[in-house]
């Protein structure tokens, strides 16, 4: 039987909600802390309360909801070029009275049923993604929706783990590429990546609480979130680990006096590599060779030389900053949460 697993981006969700709350009662100006008002901590209590609730209706149904969040990351331990750290900008907002935000937070986290998910070393991103295999280990025709608007998370969907994003003026669904149907109707009873041998019987399974199939629960979804969106996730992931990511302080692969990688660079890489028939995949471009190639093609757009060992360093290092998967999570925090259970 078919299971569906919800897992939330907690600080991701709960940093939408104060948003909300904060333009609601502020607009663009601010006088007061926020929270500091018996208001504020009314309305914010409310506004978590009720947007969980009302997003949550948008799901036929569900096995399991996990709440993950966010705690010191083991990646601020990693060095980065010219002596930056992963996340220095990042400051917390002084007009926030933060004790009473962790106060109604965990309120609200203690007032639901769900399993909160919370390791020392960890984010959320890095909890997402063992929770993610834990359900695929354990339940066998397991489908999972995970809650956020942030797309590190793209990497890890497959053809029955779906990214929402729950802001209600973009509501979407973001699934793997190749993943939709179809235009023709040649198919109308499954999603398109799922070979009928490895899927079930349609007349006979039926989800426990609505009666629904899988198929009939994925277009119940298409028509609440209005559209569902095909995602490369390789190029992200590849134009990412070359370019850096400047909200999270991760620097380009390599930066000269007045210049850096930048997606340009990143398409000459590319056009070569398909006019040369190499594969564009994570796993080939990381090899050293084609490391090499990267520098050669960046020199010719940059007219600059690249010191290749620094260039080398520099993509291994964002390589692991950016990627989620058993060997660049330190073995210590999988280790750690073999003993989460649900």
């Amino acid at each position: 039987m078919a299971t569906y697993h919800i897992i939330f981006d907690g600080n991701n969700f709960i940093s939408k909600i104060r948003h909300v709350v904060l333009a609601s009662l502020y607009g663009k100006s601010r006088k007061d802390k926020f929270l500091e008002r018996e208001k504020d901590k009314k309305e914010f209590r409310e506004a978590l309360d009720t947007i969980y609730n009302s997003f949550l209706t948008n799901f036929p149904s569900y096995d399991n909801i996990i709440f993950c969040v966010d705690s010191h990351s083991w990646r601020k331990k990693l060095v980065l070029s010219k002596g930056r750290k992963y996340k220095q900008s990042r400051k917390l907002d002084v007009n926030i009275d933060w004790v009473e935000h962790s106060r109604i937070v965990d309120e609200f986290l203690e007032s639901k049923s769900f399993t909160v998910s919370k390791m020392g070393g960890l984010e959320a991103d890095d909890l997402i993604y063992m929770w993610k295999n834990r359900i695929k280990e354990r339940y066998k025709d397991s489908y999972i929706f995970i809650i956020s608007t942030d797309n590190d998370l793209l990497q890890i969907l497959d053809e029955r783990t779906f990214l929402v994003n729950h802001i209600e003026k973009s509501k979407k669904i973001e699934c793997i590429k190749g993943y939709l149907e179809p235009s023709s109707s040649e198919k109308k009873e499954e999603p398109s990546l799922i070979e009928e041998s490895d899927f079930f019987d349609f007349e006979e399974v039926s989800f426990k609480d609505k009666g629904m199939s899988p198929y009939n629960y994925i277009q119940k979804l298409k028509r609440n979130f209005g559209k569902f969106k095909e995602v490369d996730i390789q190029e992200k992931l590849i134009s990412k680990i070359y370019c850096g990511e400047s909200g999270d302080d991760i620097p380009s692969c390599y930066e000269w006096e007045n210049k850096r990688v930048t997606p340009k660079y990143v398409k000459s890489l590319y056009e070569y590599a398909s006019e040369k028939d190499i594969p564009y995949t994570l796993k080939n471009l990381m090899r050293k060779e084609n490391i090499s190639m990267a520098k050669d093609i960046f020199e010719k757009v940059s007219k600059e030389s690249i010191d290749f060992e620094e260039f080398y360093n520099n993509i291994r290092t964002n390589y692991r900053l950016i990627v989620l998967n058993d060997k660049t999570i330190p073995e210590i925090y999988l280790k750690r949460f073999e003993e989460y259970d649900i």
